[in-house]
This record gives structure tokens, C-alpha cells and sequence, in this order.
């Protein structure tokens, strides 16, 4: 074999050889797009699979509410109503005890406004029809016009739309929040805020009260109530608070839910 042959053989060989290994490259290449692609979907269904539980229990949820509502006004309602009556026949009849009996009848009467109220609240339309800032403003209105403390709703969120699911547990939440201000911190105001950043909500409500040391917070009903109600929507939940230097709560929830109105 002349020095020319030897040459195109070598040559031949690195070629084959630069082939076989271009070839070996593009089936790992390939291979490994193709895992990748397969761990993208997966997980992609797993999320899929998670947010349709979380919209069947936002779902199940607010029909259990709207059940809930209902009963309180045909059952309880009725039963305090009939109770109020029977007060108010007993007062006519006895001039004894008029104080006690006239008392029992306001708490009676209080209780059965109270309850409507409630039972208004879980069952109006308007919780499916009005944006969250509209229903925290309404909120707002009934309570600035007590005179006691001043509340400042500010939608920086205008565009976002929620399930009614998730904004009644959002306005729930922070109604929580709001009464707790008044019956706890001594608040003369409360500042909430509604902003949207990275496909979340952000959430922000804060009061002027006196606070708290975290260190040594114990987990009440009330801020038992607000982290579960967060927890049901995948929300992240934060509180903050110090002595004489108020309360505040961040609430962070993904905007990637299905079925979003």
C-alpha cells in the first residue's frame, strides 16, 4: 500500500471516527432533551393535578358557605325571631323584671341582626360579582362610618381576577384581620393594600395599634383562622408585629390557579 492510500485511510478513519462520534453526541443530546422533556411534563401534570384539587375545594367550599348561610337564616334565624317575640310578650306581662327582660330582648334582637348580617354576607351575589377591592371598600365604608377607627383600602391590582372562591376567603381573611385590629390593637387605622408582582398577588394590610412581641405570640382563633384560610388558597402568609408599633399581615397567592374568572 503507497503513502497516498495510507493517507486517505487515515483520513478515512478520522472522519468515520469524528462521525461516529458526532453521532454518539446527538443521541445523548437527544436523549437527555428527551428526559428533560419527560420531568417537564410530569411535572407540569402534577401541577395541573394539584390546581384542579385546589379549585374543587375552593368549589366545595363556597357551596358549603352558601349552605351555611341559608341555615343560619331559615333555622337559627327563625328560632331567634320566634325567642324575640316571646321576650317581648313575657315584658307586657310581667312589670317585674322589666330591665333584665328588656335586656335579654335587645341581646336577642342584636344577636338576630347579627346573624342576618352573616348569613347576607356567605349567600349575596355580590361575591361573585364584585372585585375583591369593591367588597374590602364596602367593608371599609360600613366601618369608617362608626367613627372609631379609619380604613384605607388601595388597589394597585386592578387587573387581576380572582375565582369568587378565592376572593370570599381573601375577603374573609381579611375581614378576621380587621376585626381582631379593632377588638385587640386599639387601632385608630388600618392601611390594605392590593399589588400584583411576579403572577401573585400580594396582599398587605396593616393597623396603627399597639402590637405585639411574635416571641411570645400564642396561636389564637383568630390568627389560626387567617393562616388556614391561606393555606386553602396555596397562599404564603406572614405576620408581622412589635410592641406599640402595630400589626401587619403579607399575603402572597399565585395567580396560576385554573378557572380564573
Amino acid at each position: 500500500m503507497g503513502q497516498k492510500e495510507t493517507t486517505i485511510l487515515i483520513w478515512a478513519s478520522f472522519f468515520a471516527i469524528l462521525l461516529m462520534c458526532a453521532g454518539f453526541t446527538l443521541v445523548l443530546v437527544f436523549y437527555r432533551n428527551r428526559k428533560r422533556n419527560f420531568f417537564l411534563e410530569k411535572e407540569m401534570i402534577n401541577q395541573q393535578h394539584q390546581q384542579q384539587l385546589l379549585s374543587t375545594q375552593l368549589h366545595t367550599q363556597s357551596q358549603t358557605m352558601q349552605f351555611i348561610g341559608r341555615e343560619i337564616h331559615d333555622n337559627v334565624g327563625q328560632k331567634l325571631t320566634l325567642a324575640s317575640l316571646y321576650t317581648k310578650q313575657l315584658l307586657n306581662r310581667n312589670n317585674t323584671a322589666t330591665d333584665k327582660i328588656n335586656t335579654i330582648g335587645n341581646i336577642i334582637d342584636e344577636s338576630l341582626a347579627d346573624l342576618r348580617q352573616l348569613s347576607k354576607s356567605l349567600t349575596s351575589p355580590a361575591l361573585a360579582a364584585a372585585p375583591l377591592a369593591q367588597l374590602l371598600q364596602d367593608e371599609a365604608l360600613r366601618i369608617n362610618s362608626l367613627g372609631n377607627c379609619l380604613v384605607v383600602v388601595t388597589d394597585n391590582a386592578k387587573d387581576v381576577l380572582l375565582q369568587p372562591a378565592q376572593k370570599n376567603i381573601l375577603f374573609r381573611l381579611l375581614q378576621e384581620f380587621i376585626q381582631n385590629s379593632l377588638k385587640h390593637a386599639g387601632c385608630r387605622k388600618i392601611n390594605i393594600e392590593l399589588s400584583a408582582a411576579a403572577n401573585k398577588l400580594i396582599v398587605t394590610a396593616a393597623d396603627d395599634g399597639k402590637g405585639f412581641n411574635t416571641a411570645n405570640i400564642s396561636t389564637g382563633q383568630g390568627l389560626a383562622n387567617m393562616q388556614r384560610r391561606a393555606e386553602e388558597l396555596n397562599a404564603a402568609f406572614n405576620l408581622q408585629s412589635a410592641t406599640e408599633k402595630g400589626t401587619a399581615i403579607i399575603i402572597e397567592m399565585p395567580l396560576n390557579q385554573p378557572d380564573a374568572i
